[in-house]
C-alpha cells in the first residue's frame, strides 16, 4: 500500500498545545551567561580556555597541573577544568 503524507496527517490525533507560562533555559541563554563570566576573568584565562577546547581531555588535565597553566591560581584552574 502507498500511504499520502496527506492521509497520515489527516488522521493523526493532535492534543492541544497550552503555554505552561514558564521561561525555559534556552543554549541560548547559557552561552550569555557563560559569556558574561568569560568577560570577568583575566585574558590570559581567556585564551587558555579557547587553547584547552581544542585539546583532548588527557592534554588539558596534563596542561593545567604541570604544563603552561599550572601557575594560575588555584580559582582558574578550577575554571580551566570546567572547559570541554
Amino acid at each position: 500500500m502507498n500511504y499520502g503524507a496527506s492521509s497520515v496527517a489527516a488522521h493523526s490525533p493532535r492534543a492541544p498545545v497550552t503555554p505552561t507560562g514558564r521561561n525555559t533555559a534556552t543554549p541560548g541563554n547559557y552561552r550569555t551567561a557563560a559569556t558574561k563570566q568569560n568577560q570577568r576573568l583575566r585574558p590570559e584565562v581567556q585564551y587558555a580556555m579557547r587553547a584547552l577546547h581544542e585539546m583532548p581531555p588527557f592534554a588539558r588535565q596534563r596542561e593545567i597541573e604541570n604544563g603552561r597553566y599550572s601557575h594560575f591560581s588555584a580559582e582558574e584552574r578550577q575554571i580551566l577544568r570546567s572547559v570541554e
